[in-house]
């Protein structure tokens, strides 16, 4: 089974995705969903927000959190990454 992640900006109620040329012809499931990006800027140590924008991840780096977050927090304040 083939699995094609298109992420693009919709401008059109017509799509032209040439990603899917080779299962023309096959039965396939279509899900489109609204991405929503988080609004966080860097340095505001706004940590319920990163939170939820990581808990919201399919996968996500935990060492990469731990490291902003002991580079924004010092003293290991927040949440927990893992």
């Amino acid at each position: 089974m083939d699995t094609i992640r298109i992420e693009t900006m919709l401008d059109s109620d017509t799509l032209y995705l040439p990603q899917l040329l080779p299962l023309l012809g096959k039965p396939v499931e279509i899900v489109v969903r609204e991405r929503i990006a988080p609004q966080i800027l860097l340095g505001t140590s706004n940590w319920s927000e990163v939170e939820s924008a990581v808990l919201s991840l399919e996968n996500y780096d935990s060492d990469a959190c731990l490291q902003i977050r002991s580079a924004e927090e010092p003293n290991g304040l927040g949440f927990n990454c893992s």
